[in-house]
């Protein structure tokens, strides 16, 4: 079974709050404060002692911590952010790294909300969290299966909602509402030319690698090792937060069934990646009837200068 389009989060109800919280965020930095702590009120994400921290790094990243975080009156408390930030950074690239780790944040605690409400089933860590963790351990042992298991984190539903949330504000800059120019603005973005090297991706030969000198010899230790790896990471993945349980994820992997595995894994990589590319319509969408709201308000301003004491 694959995704389908209802498993990814529904954008108009999670772009006003990660709108208004990325500009509160981006005015800490703008005042160049290293550290701070803020309450954010919005009802959909309501935050306290929301923890954000600014690095100077040569590359930029960006990292959500949750570990000691906790509900209180459905208010999320002790998020930390973390921002690595290159001095030539420009503003949108901050924006949209701020904007990606609301996303999570949005997942963290509509995860906790549901742990709450039904406190009988079993609260489990998001795909890309439980996937991140494992990429880590695999990352030195099989390079070939890392860069698969990152293609994978790279197209679960909730990354893939987070790159077209943090689309918006990068689309929404350059003020121009023509759809196919936003569309070929988000191709040379780094989302979009992600998007593309995925979709590019030779699976049967990165399926060859992956085998080659392990499953071709008689040395028994080094196919162990990738049957293994691929166990730990298919448990791992079934104990994430996924709205189905794939066949081919629950069964043991073993000389037998590796191609069919790989070829199921191809399969829901390209239908994410398909489910994305129309999530990326409504965004442009949205972006464009924004732009000309933002006009409609413009043209019923008011000048009061004549009008004030002298």
């Amino acid at each position: 079974m694959i995704y389908k389009y209802d498993d990814f989060l529904l954008l108009e109800t999670y772009s006003e709050v990660n709108k208004q919280y990325t500009e509160e965020i981006l005015k800490i930095f703008n005042n160049d404060e290293k550290f701070k702590t803020i309450n954010l009120n919005h009802i959909r994400l309501p935050l306290k002692n929301l923890s954000i921290m600014f690095f100077e790094n040569k590359n930029k990243k960006s990292i959500t911590k949750s570990e000691g975080s906790y509900l209180n009156n459905n208010i999320l408390n002790n998020v930390i952010l973390k921002f690595y930030f290159p001095n030539n950074i420009s503003q949108l690239e901050i924006k949209e790294e701020i904007s990606h780790e609301i996303g999570h944040i949005q997942e963290i605690y509509d995860k906790l909300i549901r742990k709450k409400e039904h406190p009988e089933n079993d609260y489990k860590e998001s795909n890309h969290i439980i996937i991140n963790k494992k990429l880590r351990d695999i990352r030195d042992k099989n390079k070939d299966f890392f860069v698969f298991c990152d293609i994978i984190y790279n197209t679960t539903s909730d990354e893939l909602n987070q790159k077209v949330t943090s689309l918006y504000h990068y689309l929404k800059s350059f003020d121009i509402k023509d759809k196919k120019f936003l569309y070929n603005k988000y191709k040379i973005s780094d989302i979009g030319k992600n998007i593309e090297e995925i979709k590019n991706i030779d699976f049967s030969l990165l399926h060859n690698k992956i085998q080659s000198n392990i499953l071709k010899d008689d040395n028994v230790e080094n196919k162990k090792l990738l049957f293994d790896l691929i166990n730990e990471f298919n448990d791992k993945y079934n104990k994430s937060d996924i709205k189905h349980i794939y066949k081919f994820t629950k069964e043991k992997i073993d000389e037998t069934n590796i191609d069919y595995y790989f070829n199921e894994w191809k399969k829901v990589i390209l239908n994410n990646i398909k489910t994305f590319e129309k999530l990326l319509d409504e965004q442009i969408i949205k972006v464009i009837t924004d732009l000309h709201h933002n006009e409609d308000l413009d043209y019923y301003d008011v000048n009061y200068k004549d009008y004030l004491k002298t």
